[in-house]
């Protein structure tokens, strides 16, 4: 299918239409232009399990057989290759720094191209206090699903256990 453009340059020059281009259009058969779409499928985040410790597991789909890297603060933290139904998951050691993380993904498939996720992981990793690192169900990790672009709305992947109750009360957890 040939698309042409045409632009009014203030030239005194007419074009002219020729026939043999829509005779091409019309030589496309039927059966190519119902053929369906392929779609690629955008990285996404399923799964985000974070340790106190700042390690975790991090799982997720996207296009099958494609090479994803996970990124942290734009600093790559770990690759992992999509299976033929588009999962993948990566298990990290490196631990994530303490206070708030933007986790991304970037998926590279097999023709080459480079696809970003639409969606990023804000992860609120404690300060790593030893005294009370396993007693305190309170001040456990965050993990927060937004859109890249701050628009739409957000969803809480992980949070402390007891957050709702503090010290007897009941508080309420807002995002």
């Amino acid at each position: 299918i040939w698309v042409i453009f045409l632009a009014d340059d203030g030239a005194e020059t007419d074009f002219a239409v020729v026939e043999d281009v829509v005779a091409v259009v019309e030589a496309v058969p039927q059966e190519a232009l119902d053929a369906p779409v392929s779609t690629v499928i955008v990285p996404s985040f399923d799964v985000v399990r974070i340790s106190r410790n700042g390690t975790g597991v991090i799982a997720g789909r996207a296009e099958p057989n494609s090479d994803v890297i996970i990124y942290a603060r734009e600093k790559q933290i770990g690759s992992a290759i999509s299976d033929r139904n588009g999962e993948w998951v990566l298990l990290f050691d490196e631990p994530l720094p303490i206070g708030p993380t933007e986790l991304s993904i970037i998926s590279k498939t097999q023709g080459g191209f480079e696809i970003s996720s639409s969606d990023i992981v804000i992860v609120a990793v404690p300060d790593r206090n030893e005294e009370n690192f396993n007693g305190d169900d309170t001040e456990g990790v965050v993990a927060i699903l937004s859109p890249r672009s701050g628009n739409g709305p957000s969803r809480v992947l992980q949070k402390p256990r007891n957050i709702n109750k503090i010290r007897g009360h009941y508080n309420c957890f807002y995002v």
